[in-house]
């Protein structure tokens, strides 16, 4: 087995008992648990990483036959989202200084200390001032972004009616859709839709795709959120008729800190929101995915077990 950082790796260093334990019990959970896929990351040591996705397997008349466990390296994927962070600490660190400097000089032209200027001059040596202040005030929030993304969830778990959570997350964003000119709507299924899951992960989820589509959506376009239950599973999506997504930006979508390319041009925000969203998902057992065609939208499609097969335990480790 050759691992992502090119050092060659036995199987049987993998598949050591110590190792196999964590996998062993994912397959025992979902072997008694039935309806339940866990996605786990592990830690072999010698920084090397493992995520084994176990799910069950069913044969005629939903009869369990088994589980399958399926594992991939990640490592190179944790190496880069390490690098990513430690760069971004690092370069927050460093950019400090420098502006600490710059309002310092700026401060101290306004009060005088160097001779008076005038006010063409202090309008200006003013804007210097307020736009370091906007700067300083993005570097700590980057900072802080990279030191509470988190590596796991702790769930509140209950049993939730989603069309509750939709009905909610709308009412929510019509302002900011009205605002943006859009057309906001959600198509709802007449009978409850029952997951377990903890709700205001599941309205941070939502809000983070809503939110997004209204922000990638042009004037007259339509965003509609869809909820519905296909087989054992409750299937929320969120689509809109915005600017789309570039394909190949795609894979690197749900990735912390990622930027999509020079079509969308709004610049807030840090990369971090589909990246906390699809830890989430995946800390209630579900998947998320995106499809998406420039200039014609993107669908975000969320899947959750429905509730009488959702875990109550269950947590992605990341």
């Amino acid at each position: 087995m050759k691992c992502a950082s090119d050092a060659v790796i036995h199987i049987n260093q993998v598949f050591t008992s110590e190792n196999l334990k964590p996998m062993v019990e994912a397959i025992e959970r979902v072997l008694s648990e039935g309806r339940l896929i866990i996605s786990r990351e592990i830690d072999y040591g010698d920084g090397i990483y493992i995520n084994v996705i176990v799910a069950p397997v069913y044969g005629d008349e939903d009869v369990q036959l088994g589980a399958v466990a399926m594992l991939r390296d990640v490592t190179e994927l944790k190496q880069l989202d390490q690098l990513r962070m430690d760069f971004l600490l690092s370069l927050s660190h460093d950019i400090r200084s420098p502006l600490t400097a710059i309002k310092g000089f700026a401060s101290s032209l306004l009060r005088g200390t160097f001779g008076e200027i005038g006010e063409k001059q202090s309008k200006a040596v003013e804007l210097i001032l307020h736009q370091s202040n906007r700067l300083s005030e993005m570097v700590e929030r980057l900072a802080g972004a990279v030191k509470s993304l988190p590596a796991s969830f702790s769930l509140h778990i209950e049993t939730i009616d989603v069309r509750d959570v939709v009905n909610e997350c709308i009412t929510a964003y019509l302002g900011a859709a009205m605002d943006g000119r859009l057309l906001l709507k959600s198509i709802l299924p007449d009978e409850p839709l029952l997951v377990d899951a903890d709700r205001e992960a599941l309205m941070r989820i939502l809000s983070n795709l809503v939110d997004n589509a209204i922000k990638y959506t042009p004037q007259g376009g339509e965003i509609t959120v869809e909820a519905r239950q296909v087989g054992d599973f409750a299937v929320i999506e969120v689509r809109d008729t915005g600017i789309g997504i570039p394909p190949e930006d795609l894979p690197k979508i749900f990735a912390p800190f990622s930027r999509i390319g020079r079509e969308r041009t709004y610049t807030k925000g840090l990369g971090l929101g589909l990246a906390i969203a699809k830890r989430l998902v995946e800390a209630h057992g579900g998947t998320i995915t995106v499809e998406s065609q420039l200039g014609k939208g993107s669908t975000f499609t969320l899947t959750l077990p429905r509730a009488k097969y959702a875990s109550r335990e269950f947590q992605v480790l990341a």
